[in-house]
């Protein structure tokens, strides 16, 4: 593999779970923002939006484990290629997953469906990090490692922040299912490029 094409993939690899792990925080956070929404549309109080806003939690952290474990099956020593493959492909499915659920939940008008497309959210960000970082440890030197962890990290915060105001204010101007819609677009995209 050339120097230019490696820089490349290494550079490409990095962006891609940026903007994953961007989305987890993006998911993680916007039921704060359209509480009022979301309770407006799906007929239930603001209290039981909580409910709603927790799955995405119990899911998650029930994932990440899971997502360890999966992205860490294949010794990047035995076949480092075979692995980048298998955690390219769990980040590009976990994408998928939270991409379905967001889609489902913009779309949905029912509480119940709203919770469990929630979980869904939850079941596809939680690998999201752990491969992320498998991912920058084959890709990276120690130290570019380190940088590289740094960079996905405040990405992630970033999406967070997206969530907050800038949500808000794009909710003002379109409908918030459209925020879902949108985001959702994002995350198809993303998984395709991570599954390439």
């Amino acid at each position: 593999m050339n120097n230019k094409y490696f820089c490349f993939i290494q550079t490409m690899t990095l962006v891609l779970c940026c903007v994953s792990y961007m989305l987890v925080f993006f998911y993680r956070y916007t039921p704060t923002v359209l509480t009022d929404q979301l309770s407006q549309s799906l007929n239930v109080t603001k209290d039981e939006i909580s409910i709603f806003s927790s799955m995405y939690f119990w899911t998650y952290a029930a994932m990440q484990p899971i997502g360890g474990i999966l992205s860490d099956v294949l010794s990047p020593g035995k076949l480092i290629s075979i692995s980048l493959l298998f955690t390219r492909a769990l980040i590009s499915f976990s994408t998928i997953i939270s991409a379905t659920g967001s889609i489902i939940m913009g779309e949905s008008t029912d509480f119940a469906l709203s919770c469990f497309a929630r979980c869904l959210v939850g079941i596809g960000c939680g690998p999201i990090f752990v491969s992320s970082i498998r991912l920058a440890a084959n890709w990276y030197s120690p130290k570019g490692y380190a940088v590289a962890n740094g960079i996905i990290l405040t990405m992630g915060s970033i999406g967070g922040c997206l969530a907050q105001g800038p949500l808000s204010t794009l909710c003002d101007i379109i409908d918030w299912r459209w925020s879902f819609r949108i985001s959702t677009i994002i995350g198809f995209v993303v998984s395709i490029l991570c599954f390439f």
